[in-house]
């Protein structure tokens, strides 16, 4: 199975499921041939508040969680259907703004830039958690689809235990750091 009937079929799979979930509300799907999520703008802690409202007006997002949180994929793909990109990111609300800064510290972004590597400073499949500190960047030993990603929040964000989680596969995949990468702190997933 190629990058893109993985990511497609974890999405058509999490369409079919969702309402297993205690947090998910609502799922729309976005799969292109070469790209499948929302093209997006990179999020700073200056525009938070306003691509969070554009998102939620505009319901340019994947998923909308039950908080009105809400996760976005960006997968690019080329012409033989693998992963040249992904960003994925969990929005948190900001309903009020007061919350601000304990909201945006819970943001979370998965990245996969491999042109943008940089030996142990900036691996190609790394996690941000967080927007005040945009160099701190947790290391990931291997690619990441969309399953993965929403087990990791549901299970460890939203303490979820349900029927949708119990039926979460992680499939294990082939490494992408280098040795000297393994060597030092990295997140195993799957």
């Amino acid at each position: 199975m190629n990058d893109y009937e993985r990511i497609k079929n974890d999405i058509l799979w999490i369409l079919k499921n969702y309402y297993f979930s205690q947090n998910i509300n609502r799922v729309i799907a976005h799969i292109e041939p070469t790209f499948i999520g929302n093209r997006r703008k990179m999020v700073k802690e200056n525009n938070y508040i306003e691509i969070y409202k554009g998102i939620i007006d505009e319901g340019n997002y994947d998923l909308l969680l039950i908080d009105e949180s809400i996760i976005n994929f960006s997968y690019c793909l080329n012409e033989e259907k693998k992963i040249v990109s992904f960003s994925v990111t969990y929005m948190p609300c900001l309903l009020i703004e007061d919350d601000k800064y304990e909201q945006i510290s819970k943001y979370i972004r998965f990245d996969f830039s491999p042109q943008d590597h940089k030996l142990i400073e900036h691996t190609s499949c790394h996690m941000h958690v967080g927007l005040l500190n945009e160099d701190f960047r947790i290391p990931i030993q291997t690619l990441l689809y969309p399953i993965d990603i929403i087990y990791i929040i549901l299970k460890y964000v939203y303490k979820e235990d349900s029927e949708f989680i119990g039926k979460i596969e992680l499939i294990s995949k082939d490494d992408i750091l280098s040795q000297e990468e393994k060597n030092k702190l990295r997140l195993i997933i799957g």
